[in-house]
């Protein structure tokens, strides 16, 4: 009898140690499709006039400019975002998706991805929606790093979906200075398709 009883017990730790190695087998299905995303904010933003205002530090020297919505290029300014796309088959299995509710107003919650390999420069995904529209993101952050011996480099952003980006982090090459950014996008759009 005492062996049956370290036989069960064997075989559900056995078991559970299985399922805990499923709760990071994701499908692609369960990640932010970041690159769909960003194709349709594009296409918004193309329909639309908009009155684009930048500023931005980079190594301790400011600039502030308005930008006419005919010379702005929006897959220029949004291939930041899309560099931060998760979503790669060979991935997968080395994020952990977590959804996080948000205590101070029930409206809204949030998706985590956070990825568990150091070979895999974004460390951090994020995306919000409003509980009443699940299918349009409201807010996204971001957090990309690279290291090696040569080159470091961290980069964070925050994009308000329709209303701007912010960019922040720094750039170190080997031998040369570090150079620090911190850039802000802000949108004001009217859609001409109305």
């Amino acid at each position: 009898m005492k062996n049956l009883i370290i036989l069960i017990c064997c075989s559900l730790a056995i078991f559970s140690c299985k399922e805990e190695d499923k709760s990071i087998n994701n499908s692609m299905e369960n990640i932010f499709d970041m690159k769909s995303f960003v194709d349709q904010e594009i296409a918004n933003y193309e329909k639309s006039t908009c009155s684009i205002y930048k500023e931005g530090e980079v190594d301790g020297e400011s600039e502030q400019k308005s930008i006419p919505s005919k010379d702005f290029k929006w897959d220029k300014e949004l291939k930041v975002l899309s560099n931060m796309d998760i979503r790669k088959s060979s991935w997968i299995d080395y994020i952990i998706i977590d959804t996080v509710f948000n205590e101070e107003n029930d409206s809204s919650y949030t998706v985590r991805y956070q990825t568990i390999s150091p070979k895999i420069p974004i460390k951090r995904l994020e995306v919000s929606y409003l509980r009443s529209n699940p299918k349009s993101p409201i807010m996204i952050e971001a957090e990309r790093s690279i290291d090696n011996w040569v080159f470091h480099s961290q980069q964070k952003l925050y994009y308000n979906c329709g209303t701007g980006l912010r960019a922040e982090g720094f750039q170190k090459v080997l031998w040369l200075k570090q150079k620090e950014f911190n850039i802000t996008t802000i949108y004001n759009c009217k859609n001409e398709s109305n």
